[in-house]
């Protein structure tokens, strides 16, 4: 019998479906549990080290938990980026974040995209009961497509820049279905107090593990041609040495890389929308342990951890999760 991890239970047992390609699987983060389909482990593990079909991408027929753990953590610690507001999410895979969004976090509406027909063939099943989430194939590059889809105060994604990903059309097309903030604020009703964005500014907000070294430094390139900025928001074990005695202040800890595989979380807003996102950020940082993340522009990221962590491109398998295989001819 299989079994995968959650947040809470590592060894949580999955059942059988009435698809005999399918298991139902449950995912627990924080006090949210939800159960979903997906592709059977023994039969991906079967397909994916089959000869015959190693090409077959089937990698959006399942969950990949880590980086859907830590986005929902987050998410779920900062309900008033997607409450009552549109979201869309690109890759969904089998659904399960737009199980999260539509239900937990009470987005107005949801759209889930994926470019496979067989991955929102699954999506659809698990998202049926959720009357204002919708699932759409759409391929990033698909113009027509991301008019259909319309856009979202909040785009989210996981495991997009796993592998082999196209960072250009990618960032295309988180700006072109990314709000524009004057809309955004007209349907959510935003405002400020005191010069603090009562809601978050539009942005996208991605949680993924990198497999090939040049990727983040191509995601910066592309975002500042398309007016967007990046920041990486890290995780208090990729900030300080666990030995520093200015831990706790925030001041003087070296960055601490004994934490490959934890996956990354980076958020993009729109150039216009930068002062307002940082601000937003810090007031959600208030009475949630304010020591424990911090907000690095990406392009800083890139050259102050990201190449240090990977020893300049040479060690890039030693900062992969220890699950990764050998790369594939």
């Amino acid at each position: 019998m299989s079994s995968i991890v959650t947040s809470t239970d590592p060894n949580l047992e999955t059942c059988t479906s009435t698809d005999p390609n399918l298991e139902t699987c449950t995912m627990t983060v924080g006090s949210w549990s939800v159960s979903y389909y997906q592709f059977k482990s023994d039969l991906y593990a079967l397909t994916t080290q089959s000869n015959v079909n190693k090409k077959s991408d089937l990698t959006g027929l399942r969950a990949w938990n880590t980086g859907i753990i830590r986005l929902a953590s987050w998410l779920l610690g900062r309900r008033e980026v997607v409450a009552g507001r549109s979201a869309v999410e690109l890759g969904c895979g089998v659904g399960v974040l737009g199980l999260l969004l539509g239900g937990e976090l009470c987005a107005g509406k949801v759209v889930c995209t994926d470019g496979r027909k067989d991955v929102i063939d699954i999506a659809k099943m698990n998202l049926r009961g959720e009357c204002n989430v919708r699932a759409e194939i759409m391929s990033w590059e698909d113009v027509e497509a991301r008019g259909r889809v319309g856009k979202g105060d909040v785009v989210v994604g996981c495991e997009l820049l796993y592998y082999e990903t196209d960072v250009k059309v990618l960032v295309e097309c988180i700006e072109s279905v990314l709000e524009v903030r004057d809309v955004a604020s007209q349907i959510s009703g935003g405002g400020s107090v005191e010069g603090i964005p009562l809601l978050a500014p539009p942005m996208a907000v991605l949680c993924h593990n990198i497999r090939r070294f040049e990727i983040p430094a191509e995601f910066v390139e592309h975002c500042g041609n398309n007016g967007l900025k990046a920041y990486a928001i890290m995780g208090r074990a990729e900030i300080y040495d666990k030995n520093s005695a200015n831990e706790e202040e925030g001041e003087g800890g070296d960055l601490d890389f004994d934490y490959y595989g934890q996956a990354k979380l980076w958020c993009v807003v729109r150039n216009e929308d930068e002062g307002d996102f940082l601000k937003f950020i810090e007031k959600s940082k208030r009475g949630k342990g304010e020591g424990k993340e911090m907000l690095l522009e990406l392009e800083r990221w890139v050259d102050e951890v990201w190449d240090k962590e990977c020893g300049g491109g040479e060690n890039i398998e030693d900062a992969l999760p220890a699950w990764v295989g050998e790369e594939e001819d």
